[in-house]
């Protein structure tokens, strides 16, 4: 049986879910080719603004140059560099999130 506190939590997480789905969550988007434009919350920045290329080049975050993008699969990637934005040209597919794909 379930207890008053239970009930209170579930009726809570429902409410939350109901809002969110109501208000329009932040969702991926496919494109026209099938492919999912992943964590794109607010803005057209992917991966909020990081460089992709630097992610698998240097191990680690590096934020990207607004000056520095290209659009891909409805989102705008960021680069630290002129040689990170040549790489992800080149062979845009190495270099965006796995995830989502």
């Amino acid at each position: 049986m379930l207890n008053r506190r239970t009930l209170i939590a579930v009726g809570a997480i429902g409410i939350a879910v109901a809002a969110g789905v109501v208000m329009g969550w932040p969702q991926d988007e496919v494109d026209s080719s099938g492919d999912v434009t992943v964590n794109r919350l607010y803005s057209n920045a992917a991966i909020k603004g990081h460089d992709p290329v630097a992610y698998l080049t240097q191990g680690e975050p590096v934020a990207g140059h607004p000056d520095l993008r290209v659009e891909f699969g409805g989102a705008i990637y960021q680069f630290a560099s002129a040689e990170n934005l040549a790489l992800f040209e080149a062979d845009h597919l190495a270099f965006v999130p796995a995830y989502g794909r």
